[in-house]
């Protein structure tokens, strides 16, 4: 941004026609929509992803793996070309592979870890233990000539009570 530019553009922006309007709420209204204005077309917004913070057993080396994956997917969404997707799909498979690794790897260290400190135990596993809420489900799922059924009724025939 041309913070000169941008300056002599509030300058030179038609400020005095806010007052054709008698209610202050409408003169206020067309401040920052004339504001808005001249800091969109000197500073237009850009879009941009955030994405969650790592997992605790993100190592580089599999962060590197993920950047190169997601290039070469991109690359194939623009090129469409079977070589591309190939690349892409071997990408995915080392991505997945060190993904892998690098959990055995955390695990192994952490469980060495709590070998030494058993007090640390709680700490390394509660947050992959999930909900300490006890989740009650009143439905009953049954599968029947390979298809899963959730019908009370059938279920209840298929085991012959009537």
């Amino acid at each position: 941004m041309d913070e000169q530019v941008f300056r002599d553009h509030l300058a030179s922006a038609p400020w005095h026609v806010a007052e054709v309007f008698d209610d202050v709420d409408d003169q206020s209204e067309f401040f920052s929509l004339l504001l808005k204005d001249v800091v969109d077309e000197h500073m237009p917004w850009k879009r941009m992803r955030v994405r969650d913070g790592d997992v605790p057993y993100m190592t580089t080396e599999w962060k590197e793996a993920i950047r190169r994956r997601r290039k070469a997917l991109r690359r194939f969404h623009k090129s469409k070309a079977l070589e591309d997707w190939e690349l892409h799909r071997k990408l995915r498979n080392e991505a997945t592979r060190l993904r892998r690794k690098a959990i055995k790897d955390y695990w192994n260290a952490k469980s060495e870890d709590i070998r030494n400190k058993p007090h640390k135990f709680y700490r390394a596993f509660m947050p992959f233990l999930g909900s300490k809420k006890v989740k009650e489900s009143l439905e009953m799922k049954l599968r029947i000539n390979n298809s899963i059924t959730t019908n009370q009724l059938h279920i209840a025939e298929s085991m012959g009570v009537s």
